[in-house]
């Protein structure tokens, strides 16, 4: 009688799913069992993240949200300015920039990058390739607004009010209608 565990592999990963798990469910003893769940555990204990950017809500925002919808635990290293010059003096940033995604001592850079590989990793990306094209649109259209926003949000403070309405107003619906 074939009992499929299923409980039991969310439980250990929730990345461990169709082949996988129908593989792992197959083990017969109890002490194999025991053996298999060790190592899965111990490969899981060795991915350690750390997420180095600024206390802020801006272009690590989205890489804190997909670790938190995959249930992954991070490091958040919310760094002072000081201690993003003190690590891009280091020369460990790739291009020098942040954010970077440290995982296991090699350090990572360019956020969309990062979200995608954080998506694909954690199964938070579409297998439909029709699903996953949108998914893409999508983040096109957030880095095709982003300078427009930025421009705004740092306007001087006697132009960013005009400024941010204009955005929200004028700029942001165009791009949003095209979504739908």
């Amino acid at each position: 009688f074939f009992f499929f565990k299923q409980k039991t592999a969310y439980e250990i990963s929730a990345c461990l799913v169709g082949s996988e798990m129908c593989i792992r469910d197959r083990v017969s003893t109890q002490s194999t069992w025991g053996k298999l769940d060790k190592a899965i555990i111990s490969i899981m204990e060795t991915d350690k993240y750390t997420l180095h950017y600024f206390d802020v809500y801006a272009r690590a925002e989205a890489i804190r949200i997909a670790f938190w919808l995959a249930k992954v635990e991070f490091n958040d290293n919310r760094m002072t300015k000081e201690q993003f010059a003190e690590l891009k003096a280091s020369g460990k940033l790739p291009f020098g920039q942040v954010p970077a995604i440290e995982k296991n001592g090699k350090l990572y850079a360019q956020s969309i990058p990062i979200l995608r590989w954080v998506c694909h990793t954690h199964n938070l990306y579409p297998n439909d390739p029709d699903h996953a094209y949108h998914v893409e649109v999508a983040t096109e259209v957030i880095n095709d607004i982003r300078p427009t926003v930025t421009k705004a949000w740092f306007s001087p403070p006697e132009q960013k009010e005009e400024a941010m309405k204009k955005f929200l107003t004028e700029e942001i619906p165009p791009q949003l209608k095209s979504l739908e």
